[in-house]
């Protein structure tokens, strides 16, 4: 791992959106009666926003660490997915190893250390030089809208990424306008937080990840209704900030309990005079651009502060 190559990968972000933009992955015809999604760390996070998704159109799914002692029983009829970037993530291999029908593989490894009988599914992603998921984060996600596509004929427009490189593009050119406000929540506290809608849980989660991965700073991520129920505790004699991806129903309950006890909130993606710092972007209201965008902020802070130490 290396921060200025991490720094060079995040410069192709735009490019690499563009490429993923109509692609179409190799999956075969899948048409199970259950999906189940394995995977760890940030593979781990979007098997989860991926199965939900699924549940929420009808299809049994759900998504599982590959570190699980036991593998579920599994049907004929069971289509599993294997997420790994590099493709040698140890207990994801080891779980592939230990399933005896097909696994597809959803690798950026075009040669992943699996049995034959599974198939590898290649994520399409341009090479990441830096050794952190950030490019192959956006083309799982690719990947994954291309299978629901498959699996329930829902149609993901294709002018979704592009509108999302457009996004993305404006946030790493316009670092100046909002990076000391992110730089700040990430290093002037007791900790951070992101918190986000269940609908983008993984957006927190990864960038918590980057936080923790790059600078080795203390970073977490919440759900923005459970937070009121675990994580509010922790403001009350900690100095915790707080970065808000909006659109949550709930978000209101965690800057009831921020304002009373003045601790510093930063809002993206929407607006309120009860932050200290809103931050837009341009098509920040269509939540699949969000989904692969968002994480770009927390990625760059972290990138500059691995690149200082």
């Amino acid at each position: 791992m290396k921060a200025s190559k991490f720094s060079d990968d995040l410069q192709k972000k735009t490019d690499n959106l563009v490429r993923l933009s109509g692609h179409q992955f190799d999956w075969p015809d899948l048409r199970g009666e259950r999906v189940v999604i394995v995977g760890m760390g940030s593979s781990y996070f979007l098997g989860q926003w991926f199965s939900r998704r699924l549940q929420m159109l009808g299809i049994n799914a759900f998504a599982l660490l590959a570190s699980s002692r036991d593998v579920p029983v599994l049907a004929d009829s069971d289509v599993v997915v294997a997420i790994s970037a590099t493709g040698q993530s140890l207990e994801t291999v080891a779980f592939v190893d230990r399933v005896d029908s097909p696994v597809f593989f959803l690798t950026n490894n075009p040669a992943p250390p699996i049995h034959s009988r599974h198939h590898v599914v290649s994520m399409h992603s341009l090479p990441e030089s830096g050794g952190v998921a950030s490019l192959t984060y956006q083309a799982t996600i690719a990947a994954l809208l291309d299978l629901e596509q498959r699996l329930t004929g829902q149609i993901v427009s294709d002018s979704t990424f592009i509108t999302a490189a457009e996004a993305t593009s404006w946030i790493i050119e316009n670092q100046a306008d909002w990076h000391k406000e992110i730089l700040e929540q990430v290093t002037g506290g007791e900790g951070i937080q992101f918190v986000a809608p269940l609908e983008r849980l993984s957006s927190a989660q990864q960038s918590a990840l980057m936080i923790r991965e790059c600078p080795r700073i203390r970073a977490e991520s919440s759900e923005a209704g459970d937070w009121a129920h675990i994580d509010l505790y922790l403001t009350k004699n900690h100095d915790l900030r707080v970065v808000l991806f909006a659109g949550s129903p709930w978000q209101e309950q965690v800057l009831d309990w921020t304002t009373e006890r003045k601790r510093r909130v930063v809002m993206i993606g929407g607006n309120s005079d009860r932050v200290d710092f809103s931050l837009r972007y341009p098509h920040d209201d269509d939540e699949l651009v969000a989904l692969l965008t968002e994480t770009t902020f927390a990625e760059l802070v972290a990138a500059k502060l691995w690149s200082e130490q």
